[in-house]
C-alpha cells in the first residue's frame, strides 16, 4: 500500500464525519482494489487498498451525495445512481462526476495535515499523460477547480475567491460539512 502512514488518520476522518466504514472482504472486481461501496458505506482490506486516497476519494463521492440518496447506493457508483434516479421518477438528477470527490478528498486531506498529493493515484489521474495531477493539484491549491463550486452548491463549503464572493471567513478548502444534507 502506498502511503500506509496515512491509513489511521483518515479512518479516523471517516468515521469521525459519519461515513460508515468497515473492515471485511472487498471482491476482485471491485472498481478500486481493496476498497468497495456498500449500502451507503465503505468495506475495505487494508491488504489489498492501493492507497488510503482510495478511501477519501469513495468517501467523497458518498459525501456530496443527498442523505436519502447516499444509504441507497452499493457497487458502481453510476450505476447505483441512475437505477435510483430511474426508480424516483421526476428527482432531480445529480450530477456525478469525479469532480466534487477530487475537491472533497483534497480538503480532507488537508484537515488530517496530509500532503494532498497521496489522494492522487498515478494511474487514476493520468499522470502518465501529460501531467494531469500536476495541473489539478495546482487548481485546487488555487482554489480554481470546478469540483470546488459543486461542493459549494452541495452545502459543503463556500468558493473561495476568485470563485466565491471573498466574503465567507473560511473559504474552501475550509469545509463547513463534511456530508450533504
Amino acid at each position: 500500500m502506498k502511503h500506509p502512514e496515512t491509513l489511521a488518520p483518515v479512518l479516523r476522518l471517516l468515521s469521525g464525519i459519519g461515513i460508515d466504514l468497515r473492515r471485511g472482504a472487498v471482491s476482485e472486481d471491485s472498481f478500486l482494489p481493496g476498497v468497495a461501496i456498500r449500502r451507503g458505506g465503505l468495506v475495505y482490506d487494508a491488504s489489498r487498498l492501493l492507497s488510503p486516497g482510495d478511501l477519501l476519494h469513495e468517501a467523497g463521492h458518498l459525501a456530496v451525495l443527498p442523505s436519502n440518496m447516499r444509504t441507497q447506493v452499493s457497487g458502481d457508483i453510476d450505476a447505483s445512481l441512475a437505477a435510483l434516479q430511474a426508480d424516483q421518477a421526476g428527482a432531480a438528477a445529480i450530477d456525478h462526476t469525479d469532480l466534487a470527490p477530487i475537491a472533497w478528498s483534497y480538503a480532507a486531506a488537508l484537515a488530517i495535515n496530509m500532503d494532498p498529493v497521496f489522494i492522487f493515484d498515478a494511474a487514476g489521474y493520468g499522470a502518465g499523460e501529460g501531467g494531469d495531477v500536476a495541473v489539478i493539484a495546482s487548481q485546487l491549491a488555487m482554489g480554481l477547480f470546478p469540483g470546488i463550486m459543486m461542493l459549494e452548491k452541495a452545502g459543503l463549503c463556500a468558493a473561495p475567491p476568485p470563485l466565491g464572493d471573498g466574503r465567507h471567513p473560511a473559504p474552501y478548502p475550509h469545509m463547513t460539512r463534511w456530508l450533504a444534507a
